[in-house]
């Protein structure tokens, strides 16, 4: 699912919850890298191994996030399977910025 879904529904849930905010916040690469989106843009653009590292850290996220916000509940186990897997792409992440 596109991150920007994942936000529509994000607001579509707090609108209808009468929220103003979710109690999680996401984990958006911009919040992880927050001093290396020019470097994650640019590597992106020039590696399609890279930005396929991007997509899959982004569906994982996301579907973390709607998880947490119970818009698609999930057994604890398989979150913290998600977690894992998005703790493991975002070092593959930080390991290729930093070469």
């Amino acid at each position: 699912m596109p991150a920007a879904l994942g936000r529509v529904i994000e607001a579509s849930v707090s609108a209808v919850y009468g929220m103003d905010q979710m109690s999680n916040t996401p984990h958006t690469l911009a919040d992880e890298f927050p001093d290396q989106m020019d470097a994650i843009h640019e590597r992106k653009v020039s590696d399609p191994k890279f930005a396929e590292l991007l997509l899959s850290y982004d569906q994982v996220n996301d579907e973390i996030h709607l998880a947490e916000t119970n818009v698609k509940p999930v057994e604890q186990t398989y979150e913290v399977q998600l977690r894992k897997k998005r703790l493991q792409i975002k070092d593959a992440i930080a390991a290729a910025l930093s070469k």
